[in-house]
């Protein structure tokens, strides 16, 4: 008599699956699709993100979309046994924490890559910004920041301002030569066509960013909550695949999810400052509809941001 006779069914094995699945490692996962590797079945645990779609008044939902599905794992039943071995709980979980984390991060790199000359008209005090314009400053009204002037300064300053000056250099926006850094070739080029030195550092520093946007936990450290709101209104753009209309709860939603305690209080009561800067560079734009400020963003960077593929291959697969 064959052994076949005795092996537990593909339907069974998916029952058995699935029981594992929920009680198991939790009801957000579902399973995929199944293989036959000798004698086991192997499932595919997946999970496909939800973002909810409202109505134009931004009151009520009217549908769901997906991200498309990405694997965390699988599920491997014995057809001759019975036995099963998964993934645990915390294994998933973690996975899925990196996978929302992968997706915010190359979208947030896209965003600077397409508005890295509008980001940098932004203001960022009591940051890792205004060292990097110290120097451009420097640079641009002395012509040069030299190795004695750099050693003078106390503490670990000088070593501070020389990491910034390397990210410059870099950048290809300083070099050095004989004791000192000056204007590289992307520099002088700004000096050449703009008049005014505010511009050249506008210009510089977004020169700064678009060449650093793969370094996004550097460039988070800078632009902080004003990456996180940007980003957040992108990616939900990218996901719907139009420019949606959003308010500031939701808005007020992804802060909550970046920072926490007193830190997250903080960011929440400077948002309405966040949100106004964003408007005035052009990242973002607002109107009153239902007697409340609504928010949504503009074709140009919404274009610039599904060019950039250097930074949305890694997850286009993941996009619905």
């Amino acid at each position: 008599m064959s052994t076949d006779e005795f092996e537990i069914t593909e339907e069974e094995a998916r029952r058995e699956a699935e029981r594992v699945l929920r009680f198991k490692i939790g009801t957000f996962p579902r399973l995929g699709s199944v293989e036959r590797d000798g004698s086991e079945y192997v499932y595919e645990i997946i999970v496909r993100l939800p973002r909810v779609i409202f109505d134009q008044e931004r009151e009520n939902p009217v549908g769901v979309r997906y991200l498309s599905a990405t694997t965390l794992g699988e599920i491997r039943v014995n057809a001759e046994s019975g036995d099963i071995e998964r993934p645990n709980r915390p294994t998933i979980e973690r996975k899925i924490r990196e996978h929302e984390e992968e997706v915010e991060y190359a979208v947030q790199r896209a965003v600077v890559g397409a508005s890295a000359d509008k980001l940098a008209l932004l203001p960022f005090p009591e940051t890792r910004y205004a060292p990097i314009q110290d120097v451009l400053a420097q640079v641009i009204l002395e012509d040069k920041i030299t190795d004695a002037e750099l050693d003078q300064m106390s503490g670990g300053d000088g070593e501070k301002y020389r990491a910034y000056i390397d990210d410059l250099v870099q950048a290809g926006l300083l070099r050095r030569r004989e004791g000192a850094f000056e204007a590289d070739d992307s520099l002088i080029t700004i000096q050449r066509d703009e008049d005014k030195d505010h511009a050249v550092l506008e210009k510089a520093l977004g020169i700064f960013f678009k060449e650093n946007a793969g370094d996004i936990e550097m460039v988070r450290s800078i632009m902080g909550p004003y990456l996180t709101i940007a980003g957040y209104y992108y990616r939900r753009a990218l996901e719907a695949g139009e420019l949606p209309v959003i308010d500031e709860e939701e808005i007020r939603g992804a802060i909550n999810s970046e920072y926490r305690g007193s830190t997250g209080r903080k960011k929440l009561f400077k948002l309405s400052r966040y949100l106004l800067q964003l408007e005035e560079v052009g990242i973002l734009k607002s109107r009153w509809e239902n007697g409340k400020r609504v928010w949504y963003g503009t074709e140009d960077i919404h274009s610039k941001v599904m060019d950039q593929r250097a930074y949305l291959t890694p997850i286009a697969g993941t996009m619905a």
